[in-house]
């Protein structure tokens, strides 16, 4: 590892990776983003502080940058499991955006690799410390084995405009969905 600071290398910079990417840049003082890997590198990359950022087309070309000492993946789900054989191969310890894979067998695999090749395997599940999810968990006995989940997200109006607030109100399929797509729910991380 570089010696100032983690050098951290970002496969997938949508929406919840540019997230991810303005608090590596902006909250992480020990750490230091040093390339991105998004699917159309000619956008490039345009986070205020990481205007020196590498941009890759490509995992396995990111993964081999000796300026990245970590990965952070957030990508969907059916990426993983090759994205974490490539970097446990270069033992580059890996933060994967829940959920860590589609199936059991590739979460197994993935574990496996990682643990070979002796470098930290993290899933990132922020939520699991959220005040909520904590209640459910005490209430999980009384409740029962949860078959569906439904979600309710507040959308605000920040434009200042005279809209009020709309709520959606999205339902997760049932347990054992196996769209590998959706993400998985923390209350469910039990």
């Amino acid at each position: 590892m570089n010696k100032e600071r983690i050098g951290v290398g970002l496969i997938g910079v949508g929406r919840h990776g540019a997230r991810y990417a303005q608090h590596l840049v902006q909250d992480l003082p020990m750490a230091s983003l040093r390339a991105v890997c998004r699917r159309h590198p000619e956008q490039g990359f345009h986070v205020s502080g990481a205007e020196s950022v590498k941009v890759y087309g490509d995992p396995r070309s990111l993964i081999a940058d000796p300026l990245v000492d970590v990965v952070v993946v957030v990508t969907p789900p059916i990426y993983a499991p090759e994205i974490c054989r490539l970097a446990a191969q270069a033992r580059k310890p890996l933060l994967i955006e829940k959920p860590l894979a589609t199936t059991a067998t590739d979460a197994h695999r993935m574990v496996a690799q990682a643990r070979e090749a002796g470098v930290p395997l993290m899933t990132a599940q922020t939520l699991r410390f959220d005040h909520t999810i904590q209640q459910m968990k005490t209430l999980q006995p009384s409740l029962g084995r949860s078959t569906q989940l439904d979600l309710v997200f507040h959308i605000r109006d920040t434009t200042n405009s005279s809209r009020p607030c709309r709520r959606l109100r999205q339902t997760r399929s049932r347990a054992g969905n196996r769209n590998p797509y959706a993400g998985s729910g923390s209350i469910l991380d039990w």
